[in-house]
């Protein structure tokens, strides 16, 4: 963002929602926004998903990355910290897998 006052409208629209998604960006506008909401609250844990070598970047600058196997290769599951092979795992890698977790941390 080239405008300042434009970024803050940005991060207080997209602290508003509970998901942002990007479509339509480059690899280093990806990171960047995923960048620019864990600088604006360190305490903000940022999750991103995607399917590509265009979203290695985005994957690895979040807190936790999900990678999904495609036709677009095997770079995104690569570089995540999880991978899956469909995106309708995410549901069950959510919240059996973040559930048991969440049980041995306490």
């Amino acid at each position: 963002f080239a405008n300042p006052q434009s970024l803050k409208h940005f991060i207080s629209i997209a602290k508003s929602c509970n998901a942002v998604v990007l479509s339509r960006a480059s690899p280093a506008q990806k990171a960047d926004i995923v960048t620019l909401i864990k600088k604006d609250d360190p305490s903000n844990i940022t999750l991103s998903i995607g399917d590509g070598a265009n979203d290695v970047p985005m994957i690895s600058v979040a807190d936790v990355g999900i990678g999904i196997f495609g036709k677009e290769g095997v770079n995104a599951a690569q570089a995540a910290d999880f991978a899956i092979y469909q995106f309708k795992f995410i549901w069950d890698l959510v919240l059996y897998h973040g559930r048991f977790n969440y049980i041995r941390n306490s």
